[in-house]
């Protein structure tokens, strides 16, 4: 069972939402999916990947957006 798919999908959204300013609806959209997933049977370790992969892609996001950093 492949979980690259979804990812892709998942991410693809959540890349669309993040170029406007909209931080929270994508990190929702992320729990909800990863969720949906964890009840499917996805197993931790792969979990464990995609937020590795993710934290690579969301800390330059929010350290190079001044919005973004007003709000922390």
């Amino acid at each position: 069972e492949s979980v690259l798919l979804p990812f892709t999908v998942i991410g693809l959204f959540m890349l669309l939402i993040l170029f406007e300013p909209d931080y929270s609806t994508s990190m929702l959209i992320m729990a909800l999916a990863f969720g949906i997933m964890f009840v499917a049977g996805v197993k931790v370790k792969v979990f464990a990947m995609g937020v590795g992969v993710l934290s690579l892609f969301a800390i330059p996001f929010v350290l190079f957006s001044k919005y973004r950093m007003m709000r922390l």
